[in-house]
């Protein structure tokens, strides 16, 4: 860019206008051609390094094409989903980052009374989380949001947790603390996740018991925290969403029946851009 010196000799020493004083021999600035098609380039430049067409019957163009330059890309807002529904994006909202956590699993229970039968549940499954990015070309979108899985009752493994999705990005549910004899009870797996531009797979419950072998069988961490941890009497359920509940151990062999901690319901996090 330059001054209006630079195109007359009737500017002042800064090379700037001047109204010029008569009774002192002083000329006023002379506006010529050449400045006027320096301050048009300027402010076609604008509008043209914004991608907009030139419009000779729009007298808003710079203003437009600043606001597309500065705003673009900024963030708008968030929304937050804890539970199923339906998505409708704000007023000037582009593109949205979507983070989609599939529920936890429930840690197992335990019912036993020697060392033979189930005293120490196995902890459930984180669910998955899957991070995408999408234009916002619909007017709405339909948003599903996992519960988590029920604790196991007694002698019993944990239930799975449910899936969460939003346009095709989808978090499945961790799976429950497992089963698979009197005295094997597995941790759960963790959820899958697909349709992200980054897809984490739901961590796996801690073992709670293996033969003889007694152990404590927390919930999984899920990608937003800590799962719930394994309990004399009862597991704890999952605190952060997506992770699992913790399974319930009994060492003093007591027969009663204890039940594993919840899941933690998922989750879809959503970030609005301009």
């Amino acid at each position: 860019m330059r001054k209006v010196g630079s195109t007359t000799d009737t500017a002042d020493s800064n090379g700037e206008y001047t109204n010029g004083n008569v009774a002192n021999g002083i000329s006023p600035t002379i506006i010529n051609a050449e400045m006027l098609n320096t301050f048009q380039r300027e402010l076609v430049s604008v509008v043209e390094g914004a991608g907009i067409a030139l419009d000779p019957e729009d007298d808003g163009q710079v203003l437009k094409a600043m606001n597309k330059m500065f705003n673009d890309g900024r963030l708008l807002g968030i929304v937050r989903f804890t539970s199923s529904g339906t998505y409708t994006p704000s007023t000037g909202a582009k593109y949205a980052r979507v983070t989609v956590t599939g529920a936890g699993g429930g840690g197992g229970g335990c019912q036993g009374t020697s060392g033979t039968e189930s005293l120490s549940g196995g902890g459930g499954g984180a669910g998955g989380t899957a991070i995408g990015y999408f234009a916002l070309s619909q007017a709405s979108y339909n948003v599903v949001v996992g519960s988590g899985g029920a604790g196991g009752n007694g002698a019993n493994p944990g239930g799975n947790g449910g899936a969460s999705s939003i346009n095709g990005v989808s978090g499945a549910g961790g799976f429950g603390g497992q089963k698979g004899s009197a005295t094997n009870l597995a941790g759960g797996a963790g959820g899958s996740a697909s349709g992200g531009s980054l897809n984490i797979q739901g961590g796996f419950g801690f073992d709670g018991q293996n033969g003889s072998l007694i152990m404590a069988g927390n919930g999984a961490s899920s990608y937003w925290g800590g799962g719930g941890r394994a309990g004399s009497g009862a597991g704890i359920s999952g605190g952060a969403y997506g992770s699992g509940g913790g399974g319930a151990y009994d060492p003093s062999m007591s027969g009663g029946v204890f039940n594993g901690g919840n899941g933690a319901s998922g989750l879809v996090y959503i970030e609005e851009f301009y």
